[in-house]
């Protein structure tokens, strides 16, 4: 048997081990359940605050701009198969109260972005 044709075999058999393994769900992207949401391309603070103390948590965030600062946000309603106790967000933050927030029980960071 050739070099070429054992490396064709071994590829084609990888290919094959990868391709059969099952795709795990994501249930934040792959959800076909309906539920109210809110994108904004250039939010305040306050336009995300006023959106969370209506129910809606955030699941994508980005900083358009820092002075003011601005974010691209997408938010969901917070209940049925979306519902996800814990939520939050914070900028503009040293490092020592970042520090302290990820100390909390029960919390982890999502995205972290140098401003």
């Amino acid at each position: 048997m050739s070099t070429r044709l054992i490396q064709t075999a071994t590829l084609f058999c990888a290919i094959l081990i990868v391709s059969a393994a099952p795709a795990l769900a994501d249930a934040e992207r792959d959800s076909t359940t309906e539920t109210g949401w809110w994108y904004f391309t250039s939010a305040t603070e306050a336009q995300i605050n006023t959106k969370r103390a209506e129910g809606y948590r955030l699941i994508k965030l980005s900083v358009v701009d820092n002075d003011p600062m601005r974010f691209s946000a997408v938010l969901v309603h917070n209940s049925g198969a979306y519902f996800n106790p814990s939520d939050g967000w914070w900028f503009d933050l040293t490092f020592t109260q970042m520090e302290d927030i990820l100390q909390a029980p029960g919390v982890r960071a999502l995205q972290i972005y140098p401003i």
